[in-house]
């Protein structure tokens, strides 16, 4: 491991002008969450696509269901695939290849510091460690290359998907059909195949001369993860005489997915999906709105925070008021996309309102006679 470390100082001047041009970026921040909190009220919840599936029979196509989107609950088969050299053909429906090599990797830490008068204290200290990694660098864009090149690296990832599947009567394009995710495939003498003259090392391949105990920098090891033939899943697509493909809503909605379990249990997976990106479209949204107030208030602090205790303060009064102003603008924002978006729930907000006004406008009526 080597270590390197930059000290960079910022005036007053520097960081107030610094934290104009982060004011006008922050003002950006906060109005772009405005849309990213409609979009994402706005998404198709595919859950409740789901659920207006056709549960159709595996073991036949019924002409009744031609075009709908239908749930097929099964088995899918699939012909044997491998990865030659390395693995033998067998009942998978997709192999993931994790290639690594062992290789110098940046790691890049910045500390900033309050000095008085306004200015700033920058450290940034770059370590190099030697790691396993899919995706290594050759070190020409490190910010210290000297000593901590990487050779090309020769193999790669990759995922694999079986051909000619299948679930009950109905034939399936595997290839876009959106599969659960694969799993850590352990490996053995059995499944492997015996003219790769590669060596096994724990659950790894090792290519060449690597090894795990004492790894050079350019050595390669392989790891798989597959998703087995033989678990239930339940398919959503639409019927299209005996194949099940890719199936589209009037909004352009696409679903073509296999999940584990029946087709309560499928649905009910896609509803916890939702319900989590709703969430992290929300409280996303809501981090926009507090750093982009933060943000446009920073030149304050910078124009007044002389001392570092002033500064330190300055910065904790910013963050408590603005996340007081972006909360309730955020909140009100959400609701009224959720509303928008669900036009019974418009409709009825929209009563509610009305009989709010005319049970006010009868009492005002009432008390002035």
């Amino acid at each position: 491991m080597n270590s390197f470390t930059q000290v960079r100082r910022t005036g007053c001047l520097g960081n107030f002008f610094g934290s104009v041009v982060g004011a006008g970026f922050g003002l950006l921040l906060f109005i772009a969450a405005f849309p990213v909190i409609w979009f994402g009220e706005g998404r198709t919840n595919m859950a409740q696509v789901a659920a207006t599936s056709v549960v159709a029979r595996a073991d036949r196509a019924d002409a009744a269901n031609e075009g709908q989107l239908i749930a097929v609950t099964g088995i899918i088969e699939a012909d044997p695939i491998g990865d030659e050299p390395y693995l033998r053909p067998g009942a998978y429906l997709k192999l993931e290849r994790v290639a690594e090599m062992y290789a110098w990797v940046e790691h890049k830490e910045t500390k900033t510091r309050d000095e008085v008068g306004g200015g700033t204290r920058t450290e940034t200290t770059y370590t190099y460690r030697k790691e396993w990694t899919s995706s290594p660098q050759s070190g020409e864009g490190f910010e210290y290359p000297s000593g901590h090149r990487n050779p090309a690296m020769e193999f790669s990832s990759d995922t694999l998907t079986a051909a000619n599947g299948s679930i009950g009567a109905y034939e399936l394009d595997l290839e876009n059909l959106e599969l659960p995710s694969a799993k850590d495939l352990p490996l053995s003498p059995a499944i492997l195949s015996p003219a790769s003259g590669v060596r096994q090392a724990d659950n790894y391949l090792l290519i060449s001369r690597s090894s795990l105990s004492d790894p050079q920098v350019g050595n390669i090891r392989i790891s798989y993860k597959a998703l087995p033939v033989g678990q239930s899943l339940t398919v959503f697509g639409a019927q299209r005489g005996g194949q099940v493909i890719a199936y589209s809503n009037e909004k352009g909605d696409r679903l073509y997915r296999a999940l584990e379990g029946d087709r309560a249990a499928a649905i009910k997976q896609l509803q916890v999906e939702d319900t989590i990106m709703d969430w992290v479209i929300r409280i996303g949204t809501l981090m926009m709105m507090w750093a982009g107030l933060s943000m446009a208030l920073g030149p304050i602090n910078a124009a007044f925070g002389v001392l570092p205790v002033i500064r330190q303060a300055g910065g904790c009064l910013i963050g408590l008021i603005t996340l007081a102003v972006a909360f309730p603008i955020w909140a009100a924002t959400v609701l009224i996309a959720i509303v928008a978006h669900n036009i019974w729930l418009m409709i009825a907000v929209a009563l509610l309102i009305m009989g709010g006004a005319f049970v006010f406008l009868r009492r005002r009526q009432g008390a002035m006679v």
